[in-house]
């Protein structure tokens, strides 16, 4: 979560983890489901009011 507070775009967080960028989008859309957002709302913006 701390990666995508720094507004990072899915192929640099794949690049510095070393993870496929599949395995990146696969754990953002666990972490919408987990938190209840649509795929429509920004994330990013709903992690930094948090």
């Amino acid at each position: 979560m701390r990666i995508l507070k720094l507004n990072m775009t899915t192929k640099d967080i794949s690049a510095i983890t070393f993870q496929s960028v599949k395995s990146i989008q696969v754990a953002r859309s666990r972490l919408r489901k987990k938190l209840g957002i649509n795929r429509d709302e920004n994330l990013i913006n709903m992690l930094q009011n948090l």
